[in-house]
């Protein structure tokens, strides 16, 4: 290859890094508007106080105006679980980013998750039915059954 065509070809790749980037920033947006729908939605509440385990709060304070972060689990309505870790409070709701998290944490109701480029949503009927939270019909087809998924 030549210098020059090296040179030529630099605007590309920085276009499209520029793309990719911005697109990310899109995709994270994405996210947290979701989770800020869904959070309101089940708890009822304008602001939805959210306790955080290993999602970034930047995120959460640059693209929502109505999820409010929180230092202490006990202060939250919300708890945000993006890795496996222990939870400091018991009997929260809790919304993962993962589905296998949503799996193993007894007070996951719901997760939010991307696969393969795509956004997956899933409830869990018995627990939502547990914590007594009733969602609007628009969330009825992503509602599961956990009886059906573990046999």
């Amino acid at each position: 290859m030549t210098v020059k065509y090296v040179i030529r070809l630099l605007p590309v790749f920085f276009l499209t890094f520029i793309n990719l980037s911005t697109g990310f920033e899109k995709e994270k947006e994405l996210e947290i508007k979701i989770l800020e729908k869904i959070a309101t939605d089940i708890t009822k509440k304008e602001k939805v106080k959210v306790y955080l385990v290993g999602y970034p709060e930047n995120l959460v304070i640059s693209y929502s105006k109505k999820l409010k972060t929180t230092d202490t689990c006990k202060n939250s309505d919300v708890i945000i679980l993006k890795e496996k870790s222990e939870i400091p409070c018991k009997g929260k709701i809790i919304l993962t980013t993962n589905y296998y998290l949503l799996l193993n944490y007894p007070d996951a109701v719901g997760a939010f998750y991307w696969k393969k480029g795509r956004p997956h949503l899933v409830f869990i009927k018995e627990r939502l039915e547990r914590k007594n939270i009733k969602l609007p019909p628009d969330y009825d087809k992503f509602i599961i059954e956990l009886s059906d998924r573990i046999k």
